[in-house]
């Protein structure tokens, strides 16, 4: 109802807006946010509420972020497939990201590409949203234990840093381009075109 408002507003002042960017408040539980995870109270109809700015022309630009926090519903999935920047045991090195604890993902990883990739694809794209807000991409490993997946040749965590940001932007950007618009189940433009 919030979101409706605002584009009420606009139209009723005649500022124009063809995009808005959507921070991480739409992934929160309680205080915590949670990169691929609608917040359903917020949102309760993702598809609805994308539609209803794709109505007045606005495109959504979401927020998302590379680092899940440990209670993330998907922290465990990530771990087990070992997606996630590793301490030499093999377990997630911790970080702080904004309230909590947690880990980033490993971009130097094909396996965590392809998950990233499926998660802007499911969680987003199939809702009409077309273009991602890569944030919070600076990977702030600062361990000399944390190790990169490195593309099948482990490196120290930190010489992958700015790598990481990139590969991030890439897989984001990859899966929008790979996207195809009829696979769009929620997607109908103001012409009633898909």
């Amino acid at each position: 109802e919030r979101m409706g408002e605002f584009l009420a507003r606009c139209e009723a002042h005649d500022i124009p807006c063809d995009s808005f960017h959507l921070s991480s408040g739409y992934t929160s539980i309680g205080p915590g946010r949670y990169v691929f995870h609608w917040n359903r109270d917020k949102f309760p109809a993702p598809a609805r509420f994308v539609q209803s700015y794709l109505d007045r022309g606005v495109r959504l630009v979401p927020n998302i972020k590379p680092a899940l926090l440990r209670d993330h519903p998907r922290f465990e999935e990530a771990r087990l497939a070992g997606l996630l920047v590793q301490d030499p045991d093999g377990q997630p090195t911790a970080v702080q990201f904004w309230d909590g604890t947690g880990a980033y993902l490993d971009f130097t990883n094909p396996a965590t590409i392809a998950w990233w990739k499926k998660q802007v694809t499911e969680q987003l794209l199939h809702y009409g949203i077309s273009a991602t807000w890569n944030d919070n991409n600076e990977f702030e490993v600062w361990s000399d234990k944390a190790m990169a997946h490195g593309f099948g040749m482990p490196r120290p965590a930190r010489e992958a840093r700015p790598l990481q940001t990139l590969l991030m932007m890439q897989a984001s950007h990859a899966a929008q381009t790979e996207f195809a618009p009829e696979e769009r189940p929620y997607l109908v433009s103001r012409s009633g075109a898909a």
